[in-house]
């Protein structure tokens, strides 16, 4: 739009260029040019929409009581007293009460407002007659369906009755064979018999090829401290199996308490660090990035191993156990003295 506005003034403009001799007629011709651009723009550039709230509803009262809202909000989370922060905060939910409650009055009334203007053959009105103010609660005839008769159903009840009938057909005794009859009235019949015997050990044993070794199995009872321990005798075919209190399975120290297995770990930790300065004395030690590698790889593993199964029982005194059996190691990483705390020594050696 534009250029079309301006290509249609190209030629007026270039024929009283053409013709201007004095400095005044310049001017004017400068003139002329400038209020048809000023003009074409106007006319192709759509100018920017002020404000925010182009809705119908928004009204002055409510960008009042926005800003009063917002002042009220602002004063109550920049107020460091914790009295009269409290004394804030009730004004600041009282304003916003009021606030909400008028923007839901505002937008009723516009929508209400809306529906009186229009006509009846809108749509909106339709819905807000027959579907707000009834909820929805009319029911919609289904029907027009066509029948084996050829007629047409007309009522919703005789619609499902012939879409029943077509969907799960009847099937009477008559249209069955002779062997369908028999099958039929044996399904029918009622059978009651006697439970399974169940199986032995011996069928068992024998069907998933197992064998127990009672020298080889061990029980151990798990009980709370304020509950009497007492002894059990269990037998296995014949046998009975040794009672123990802790059991080893699978590199972890099962017991009523996790106190031996951390104390397990810290030790078998210590015997490799010995094991390490034993051989590399004669060396000058163990170089600092190979016990890193060993701490990272070896001794981190070794000692967190199942540790979601005992992490949960850490008090200080085990804690403290892991702790001085790790920092003993780190001392040797970063070569310190022995007064280094843990701390410091883990971030010396920058592997914690």
């Amino acid at each position: 739009m534009f250029y079309s506005q301006c290509s249609k003034a190209e030629n007026a403009i270039l024929d009283s260029l053409n013709n201007c001799i004095q400095p005044d007629s310049l001017e004017l011709c400068v003139q002329d040019v400038q209020e048809l651009i000023t003009s074409a723009a106007e006319n192709s550039i759509p100018f920017k929409k002020s404000g925010y709230h182009k809705v119908p509803w928004w009204s002055v009262e409510l960008f009042c009581m926005r800003k009063q809202l917002n002042a009220a909000r602002r004063l109550y989370q920049r107020t460091k007293n914790s009295v009269v922060r409290e004394v804030y905060r009730e004004i600041y939910f009282q304003i916003r009460i009021k606030y909400k409650f008028k923007l839901h009055e505002s937008k009723m009334n516009s929508w209400k407002s809306f529906l009186a203007d229009i006509t009846a053959q809108n749509v909106w009105k339709k819905v807000n007659t027959y579907g707000v103010k009834t909820n929805f609660t009319k029911r919609l005839e289904i029907s027009g369906i066509e029948v084996s008769s050829g007629n047409f159903t007309s009522l919703f009840e005789d619609t499902v009755d012939a879409v029943l009938r077509k969907s799960f057909p009847c099937d009477p005794n008559s249209h069955d064979y002779s062997q369908y009859r028999v099958l039929r009235s044996e399904a029918e019949l009622v059978y009651e018999s006697d439970d399974d015997v169940p199986f032995s050990r011996t069928e068992i044993d024998w069907l998933y090829k197992l064998e127990f070794n009672p020298l080889k199995t061990k029980v151990m009872k798990i009980f709370k401290k304020s509950t009497v321990d007492q002894r059990i005798n269990l037998k296995l075919g014949g046998v009975i199996i040794e009672e123990v209190h802790k059991i080893k399975y699978l590199g972890i120290i099962v017991k009523v308490q996790w106190k031996e297995h951390i104390s397990y770990d810290s030790s078998k930790s210590e015997k490799i660090l010995l094991g390490l300065l034993r051989i590399s004395n004669n060396t000058f030690g163990v170089k600092t990035d190979v016990l890193q590698l060993i701490y990272k790889q070896g001794i981190l593993h070794l000692i967190s191993y199942a540790s979601r199964a005992w992490g949960h029982s850490l008090n200080k005194k085990i804690s403290s156990r892991l702790i001085r059996t790790r920092r003993r190691f780190l001392l040797h990483v970063i070569k310190g003295y022995k007064t280094i705390s843990y701390e410091a020594a883990g971030r010396g050696s920058r592997v914690v």
